[in-house]
């Protein structure tokens, strides 16, 4: 299940009428005053949105946006903060102001949504986010080709952090990033695995970022913040805080339901799919795969195996993917049925040859569970034999299932068998 594509679910911009509001916006031209610079801070675009303000005014992406209105602009937060301000005056356009390199370049644009995606654009966010896109993918990569040296890092997780540490407290002192960026900054360093006593501390920031910033931004840091880069506590803290006041928001419920059972929550992420259920919000096809998703994990991880098996097996119809075949795989290994467990696997062979010859050793690796579990030890040997010879065949098998519920004991027993 991709998370990218669970956060862009229904996130569709509503453009009815817009077509007299874009006729106020102008092209950016430029607007350069004598003695000016290109700016050390402000909002690089990473991304403009067909069909958007940003777009008719000739925004294009490494653009950095530096004044909206009469707000300077040096942060997402004051960014948003800007936006909220004129669309809640009424006022239907506003100059936005951008640097294209040296050239500064300044625009009539409709006020309120602008249609970008942009980062944070200053030394010290920059060197913030290194250390984290490092420690992000020394977790996301596979164990065994980080083992292997195929992916070499600078430093450890633990110096990352520390160095991360460091660098918010000394923009702190010195004023170079804001308190936002700060209260951001120390959110976002806290992993999800982190100590008990940094949970409870992230519990406290994250109430002061939802009391001191609007639900626009709340939301927006929860999709493409926190989730997008797996901080699911932080996201699950935002998720909730928009759905108070849009409970019918249906992709943030599944996403809500989705980061539950990244933590193992799996009560929780069980009613956040009850309610999608239970409300009938409004599912699209992809939505329904999701939602059924959500509750099959929810339930293989609550080992109420007949449920998983029932959603799972929904989700299947209706996109034959091996998520879905994976948690009717150890559903059906867990309660003994090898028969169930060879119908699906030879089903998702017929419906989709192609990933099934991509994950077949993940389907052997639980077919060998299975056989193991039911005293078939020969025979769970005879199917792992054929792997030894397959480079990084442990490490592969490791790194699917630690994300499936209970999913360890798979890999346990796989390399238990490799080496025996």
């Amino acid at each position: 299940m991709n998370k990218l594509l669970i956060a862009a679910f229904l996130s569709v911009v509503l453009l009815s009428g817009c077509s007299s509001l874009l006729a106020r916006t102008s092209q950016l031209s430029p607007s350069q005053r004598t003695g000016e610079s290109p700016p050390q801070r402000g909002l690089k675009i990473t991304q403009v949105f067909p069909n958007s303000p940003a777009e008719s005014a000739g925004l294009h992406t490494m653009d950095v946006i530096t004044k909206y209105g009469g707000f300077e602009i040096v942060d997402d937060a004051g960014f948003f903060a800007a936006k909220n301000h004129y669309e809640a005056a009424h006022v239907p356009t506003v100059e936005i102001v951008a640097w294209r390199g040296l050239t500064r370049m300044s625009a009539q644009v409709r006020s309120g949504w602008l249609g970008v995606n942009s980062m944070e654009y200053d030394k010290t966010s920059q060197e913030f986010m290194s250390l984290m896109n490092e420690i992000n993918s020394m977790r996301e990569l596979p164990k065994y080709l980080i083992d292997r040296g195929i992916y070499k890092f600078e430093g450890t997780e633990a110096q990352d952090l520390l160095k991360a540490r460091e660098l918010i407290d000394q923009g702190e002192r010195d004023g170079t990033l804001t308190p936002s960026q700060v209260l951001l900054d120390r959110i976002y360093m806290i992993l999800d695995d982190a100590p008990a006593e940094d949970q409870q501390h992230l519990e406290d920031l994250l109430q002061q970022l939802i009391a001191s910033q609007p639900q626009n931004y709340i939301h927006m840091l929860g999709n493409d913040r926190f989730f997008k880069d797996n901080r699911y506590r932080a996201a699950i803290a935002c998720f909730k805080e928009h759905l108070k006041t849009s409970s019918d928001d249906v992709s943030t419920w599944l996403n809500l339901g989705f980061a539950y059972n990244k933590l193992a929550m799996y009560n929780e992420a069980n009613d956040a799919a009850d309610y999608v259920f239970e409300h009938k919000l409004e599912l699209s096809e992809y939505g329904q795969t999701v939602a059924y998703q959500v509750k099959a994990t929810a339930s293989l991880g609550l080992k109420d195996y007949g449920t998983a098996i029932e959603y799972a097996k929904k989700a299947f119809a209706i996109e034959p993917r091996f998520y879905p075949v994976s948690l009717i795989q150890l559903a059906a290994a867990e309660t003994g049925d090898l028969g169930l467990l060879e119908t699906t696997t030879q089903q998702f062979r017929r419906a989709s040859p192609e990933e099934y010859e991509k994950t077949l050793i993940h389907s052997e690796a639980v077919k060998a569970y299975a056989l193991i579990k039911a005293n078939q030890t020969d025979s769970a040997r005879s199917i792992v034999q054929v792997w030894r010879k397959v480079d990084g065949a442990e490490g592969k098998v490791i790194n699917y299932w630690r994300i499936v519920p209970n999913g360890a004991g798979v890999s346990k027993t796989f390399g238990e068998l490799m080496k025996s």
